[in-house]
């Protein structure tokens, strides 16, 4: 299987993040700037993408970049901070995962894309 870092992560998003919060697994609410993060002129912001791809008011902390959902930046184009939905990347474990999605290629990717996470973030070497 090889492993496509963009599909894994959009997927990943969509089947554990997205469903995890409309299930009641993520249930993590606080307060979230509207404007870009400090980590959003990086590398490490371009590998991990600009939004989520949902409709759905929400935000997920890759390790200190603060990656806002489609529907967070229509909700709210201007500046300020905003009570959201929050998924922090680092808590979550695959025991949250399995319990959130069937997809046996999620779960089993899960490990190597927390890893390669990591890796592009500066956390860890190759």
């Amino acid at each position: 299987m090889i492993f496509d870092f963009k599909t894994t992560l959009e997927e990943f998003e969509h089947e554990v993040v997205c469903r995890g919060i409309s299930v009641g697994r993520f249930t993590k609410k606080c307060n979230v700037p509207t404007k870009h993060c400090k980590l959003s002129k990086t590398s490490f912001s371009t590998d991990m993408g600009k939004f989520v791809n949902t409709d759905e008011v929400l935000t997920v902390d890759y390790y200190g970049y603060l990656k806002k959902s489609k529907g967070f930046k229509e909700e709210f184009p201007e500046k300020g901070i905003v009570w959201s939905s929050v998924v922090h990347f680092a808590a979550i474990r695959i025991e949250d995962v399995a319990s959130i999605t069937t997809n046996a290629n999620i779960i089993a990717a899960f490990p190597k894309l927390k890893n390669e996470i990591l890796i592009r973030r500066g956390f860890k070497k190759r």
